[in-house]
């Protein structure tokens, strides 16, 4: 909350990265649990709630530009860093994401 602050108080916009506070920061290892596996939004789903409902309480919303998930076609030395799951499963994931 206090980076969003500062950013305000200098009328700048807010990138919020979801996806790291998710724990996609590029540091997770290939069986981290992703949105979707095995076609279960759930814990997604509870995660946007959680994080939009907080952002309104804390009245984190003017100026706040939200990347749902940074990167996803990032390979490094054949990994991919940001996303290691099909383009279908992110684009649902995506989705999901917007409609929040």
């Amino acid at each position: 909350m206090h980076n969003y602050r500062t950013t305000r108080d200098h009328n700048g916009n807010f990138i919020f990265l979801i996806h790291d506070l998710w724990g996609a920061d590029g540091s997770q290892n290939s069986t981290a649990p992703f949105p979707g596996d095995d076609g279960d939004w759930s814990s997604w789903d509870d995660y946007l709630t959680h994080v939009i409902k907080d952002m309104r309480q804390n009245k984190m919303v003017d100026n706040v530009i939200i990347d749902i998930w940074n990167e996803p076609d990032l390979i490094y030395q054949g990994k991919a860093i940001f996303w290691g799951r099909t383009q279908e499963q992110y684009l649902q994931m995506v989705s999901h994401g917007y409609r929040e």
